[in-house]
């Protein structure tokens, strides 16, 4: 998967989990509230993934 396209899916999925989560929250409904707080992590690390990554390639350049 491009790194670009890695960036924007775990925006995407962190966005989608807050709009769970919340839903959750405002129909009581727990498990959808839980649901929504995996897919907002998961979506987190993949940030973090992509970040530690671009991190990873501008130290390499830095060494030439």
């Amino acid at each position: 998967m491009p790194e670009r396209d890695q960036q924007d899916e775990g925006l995407k999925e962190e966005a989608k989990g807050r709009a769970k989560q919340a839903a959750g929250a405002l129909s009581r409904d727990d498990e959808m509230k839980r649901e929504g707080e995996a897919e907002q992590k998961k979506g987190e690390a993949k940030q973090k993934l992509h970040d530690a990554k671009e991190k990873t390639r501008g130290d390499d350049d830095n060494e030439e």
